[in-house]
């Protein structure tokens, strides 16, 4: 078991404006106690043991919140931890009563002088604790609760639940203010119809995960970065509780979800083209100036602009023009 520590605790997905706030002010605390700052989460997001993944609405995977956690990712330095504490999320601490998972998840592993939460934070089975019962168990643990109330950016409460509505209704702008960075996805390409190809603007055809927001169907210019690995960075959660070293107080300012791999500006496609309406969904890439042979390889793709919503065109020659104006205004993204 760690010794003293502030902690913050949360899922934090999409570690947005909000979950940055509040583990800044964790770090405040630390520095001021002279003590680490540990954050505090899951391997998995609980919803995930409930739902099934097709019903979810996730901002990150698992694997890169908690790289984001940890390395502190676009995140102003002072909401960097010392380290990231991983619970394992299963059947047994599910079932835990409120005081018994704040025993399991924080007692067991460090004696925590000071915990910062969302005003919301809920707890144990069924989501039964609250903010007053946190209270009520740091005052007999020598713990003191700072719960912090929802943020506010130009009007706008900071919320998952308000970047999920935002992108999903077509307003990537405030999704990506409120992240304060592009919304990206891990993807796989797979073959697709080829119908880009044909006139004369190869797509990749891209693949991601059910638990994840798709954006609103449209077309976007982004930057799709081509992972080096060849296994994705899906991530589901390990076995067992695991601890992440962070960066400590020095941050960290290259983007976890773009390090490591060759980037290209491009157009994206999302949804079901309204002159190719028998289709299905899907998310297309053109990847400008690229050459090359992506089938089966992973990439991100990051959504930086909204440029127009699916239309129908009246002939092939009018939906060419209109997707190679979009590739220009794609080729106008500076690159990391």
């Amino acid at each position: 078991m760690a010794g003293e520590a502030v902690c913050a605790m949360g899922v934090f997905d999409g570690f947005h404006r909000g979950h940055q706030f509040i583990i800044q002010q964790a770090r405040a605390e630390a520095d001021r106690l002279g003590l680490p700052l540990i954050v505090v989460t899951f391997d998995r997001d609980p919803d995930e043991f409930f739902a099934a993944p097709q019903t979810l609405r996730k901002l990150l995977t698992n694997a890169d919140r908690l790289a984001l956690l940890a390395q502190g990712c676009l995140a102003p330095a002072a909401a960097v931890p010392d380290e990231v504490l991983a619970l394992t999320f299963d059947q047994q601490l599910a079932r835990q009563e409120p005081e018994d998972f704040l025993n399991a998840v924080l007692s067991a592993h460090c004696q925590p002088r000071a915990l910062f939460v969302g005003a919301d934070f809920r707890f144990g089975h069924r989501a039964a604790g609250t903010v007053a019962d946190l209270k009520r168990w740091g005052w007999e643990h020598d713990c003191r609760p700072y719960p912090q109330q929802l943020l506010t950016h130009n009007g706008q409460t900071v919320s998952a639940t308000a970047i999920r509505d935002a992108l999903e209704a077509g307003r990537l702008a405030l999704a990506n203010e409120l992240l304060t960075r592009p919304y990206y996805v891990h993807a796989q390409v797979v073959p697709g119809r080829h119908v880009g190809h044909e006139l004369g603007f190869p797509t990749a055809n891209l693949v991601i995960q059910d638990s994840l927001t798709r954006p609103a169907d449209g077309v976007y210019s982004g930057i799709v970065t081509i992972e080096d690995d060849s296994g994705g960075k899906g991530g589901k959660g390990g076995k067992g509780d695991s601890a992440i070293k962070g960066s400590g107080s020095k941050g960290a300012s290259e983007d976890c979800a773009q390090a490591g791999g060759q980037q290209f500006r491009a157009a994206i496609s999302v949804g079901v083209p309204a002159t190719f309406s028998s289709t299905a969904p899907t998310i297309e890439a053109h990847l400008i100036d690229f050459e090359g042979e992506l089938y089966g390889r992973y990439v991100t793709v990051s959504f930086h602009e909204f440029l127009r919503p699916m239309q129908r065109f009246a002939s092939v020659e009018e939906l060419i023009a209109t997707v190679q104006t979009n590739i220009e205004q794609a080729r106008s993204i500076p690159l990391p």
